[in-house]
């Protein structure tokens, strides 16, 4: 009788394993989707995180790098001044991110390379940003309430003009820009009596260009600037640069802006828009790199000019240059940073992203201008050897094809230039890219 009990009994227990097995998984997959959405939410505001750090050293190594200082190196004033508004910008842009959905506080910004040699030549921005009171979902069961997310990220300004004199070996570095604008300089500064921007070695002749303006007229030479343009003036006794017209590739139809109603030269459509064709510093004339219009365009390059310039610039209402609130033209080495102002017709205050008169860090005003070495010879199709790059704000567009420009930054690579180029953002002379994150 009692072996039929224990029978009984046993039989009665059938399946409360399974049952006690079922329910514990059940448990432990509830468990481990909790972690789960925890881990998620984690790892979506590290990258967060890294986002917002990344970003924001890039607008401080921008900031450094149009603040012109690595153009005028010994000019310690404008490196302190540059340092303090690349620290309020970064700032700025890190704290218009969130981490989990809290906006970044407190970002901390350094320049890791302050005290080295480098530091004029590739300065380096580190941003750092980082939530510690995030709030956990279902780990606060197992004690963990909040966590800390963080990230810190480095970008590099890089100026090819003395990159042989600090770590490079004596090897001069070219960079290659695109969306160069098809105004061609010959190597003689109109602000200083007709001495080179640059030396054969790419280093920038003489300090204190930077913020200086400066006046650039077309070489012509026939009806309607066609024909075999002529040399540059002498290399003394004028204020005006002479510019030629460069033949650079096309820029893509999609990127012509609709509203200018420009024409199929390619020369003034590199104006309004980018060419893609990056123009290599320290390239022998006998490559195809850069070459002189052979006037595929017809007459009329002063009225193409003007044209297309003012649809660059969004002219009138373009945006503006000042230095401590004061407008060009400035003829004195600047102590502290220019500042880009947006004017009315800005593409962002017309999208209503900023107001008018916001300090803005670019402008579609700022560009890129090649510098040949070549004095003589200047004839149509001639190729030319791009030895340096200026980076200009254009001011105003005068007729007849009058460019008025204040010099922001400059950067040369000499005649030997034998290392491969430095791209970074692909339009700077002054390429600016992340180099940790």
């Amino acid at each position: 009788m009692r072996n039929l009990s224990l029978s009984r009994r046993r039989r009665g227990e059938r399946g409360v394993t399974i049952i006690l097995v079922a329910v514990t998984m059940v448990f432990m997959i509830m468990a481990l989707a909790a972690i789960a959405i925890d881990v998620v939410a984690l790892y979506t505001a590290r990258s967060e995180a890294n986002h917002a750090a990344a970003a924001a050293a890039m607008a401080g190594a921008k900031t450094l790098a149009n603040s012109g200082m690595t153009s005028d190196p010994t000019n310690a004033n404008l490196q302190t001044a540059a340092k303090a508004l690349a620290t309020q910008i970064a700032t700025t842009v890190a704290t218009q991110n969130k981490i989990g959905g809290q906006l970044i506080t407190t970002p901390t910004v350094s320049f890791p390379n302050l005290a080295q040699p480098s530091f004029v030549v590739a300065p380096q921005v580190a941003v750092t940003v980082q939530r510690t009171d995030l709030p956990t979902f279902f780990a606060r069961a197992a004690g963990y309430h909040i966590a800390s997310v963080g990230s810190t990220s480095v970008a590099e300004a890089f100026n090819p003009s003395t990159s042989s004199n600090v770590s490079n070996g004596g090897l001069q570095v070219p960079i290659a820009p695109k969306c160069v604008k098809p105004w061609i300089l010959p190597n003689m500064d109109p602000t200083n009596s007709g001495q080179p921007f640059f030396d054969p070695s790419g280093a920038i002749h003489s300090t204190g260009m930077v913020g200086k303006s400066m006046t650039m007229v077309p070489a012509c030479a026939g009806t309607g600037c066609t024909g075999t343009p002529p040399s540059p003036p002498a290399p003394t006794g004028y204020t005006q640069a002479t510019y030629y017209f460069g033949d650079f590739i096309a820029p893509p139809a999609t990127s012509l802006p609709a509203s200018c109603g420009l024409g199929s030269c390619a020369y003034e459509q590199n104006i309004a828009a980018c060419s893609p064709q990056p123009i290599t510093c320290g390239v022998a004339a006998s490559l195809p790199n850069a070459q002189i219009d052979p006037g595929a365009c017809g007459p009329g390059y002063r009225a193409k000019t003007r044209a297309a310039t003012q649809c660059l610039i969004h002219d009138p209402d373009n945006d503006t240059i000042t230095l401590a609130g004061n407008p060009p033209p400035f003829a004195t080495p600047i102590p502290q940073p220019m500042q880009f102002i947006t004017g009315d017709n800005n593409p962002l205050v017309e999208s209503g992203s900023v107001a008018a008169g916001a300090q803005v860090s670019t402008s579609d005003s700022l560009v890129t201008i090649p510098v040949s070495d070549q004095a003589t010879g200047w004839t149509p199709n001639s190729n030319v050897n791009i030895i340096g790059f200026i980076q200009a704000f254009i001011v105003r567009i005068a007729t007849p094809a009058t460019i008025n420009v204040v010099i922001v930054n400059m950067s040369g690579c000499g005649t030997s230039a034998a290392a491969p180029p430095v791209i970074g953002d692909g339009i700077s002379p002054v390429p600016v890219h992340l180099i940790s994150q």
